[in-house]
């Protein structure tokens, strides 16, 4: 399960799609990027902020796969907020888990 990637951007007011580097310059800039189709909306990296909420999908893969799973690798979390910190103790116990974090 993937929380998003900054490969991909979506305008929230039009929902326009585009390549993440549209929005590259802008984010290192610190400004906030706008949507040159609609020209109002801002345009937001496809990954989930902190505080987010993760959405029907993250609740329903959670629920397909977490029976299958035979190792579990999360990279980046605290694992401090919910539901994410109830990922390592939703599967299988005797399945090995590597946390990458800073």
């Amino acid at each position: 399960l993937c929380l998003g990637s900054f490969a991909k951007a979506t305008c929230l007011n039009c929902s326009a799609k585009f390549d993440g580097d549209i929005i590259r310059e802008d984010v290192m800039a610190k400004r906030v990027a706008r949507c040159p189709r609609c020209t109002v909306g801002v345009i937001k990296p496809d990954i989930v902020f902190f505080g987010e909420d993760l959405g029907k999908h993250f609740h329903t893969q959670m629920a397909i796969d977490k029976d299958d799973v035979d190792l579990l690798v999360v990279i980046g979390s605290s694992l401090k907020v919910r539901p994410v910190s109830l990922i390592p103790f939703s599967v299988n116990p005797n399945v090995p888990q590597i946390l990458i974090n800073r």
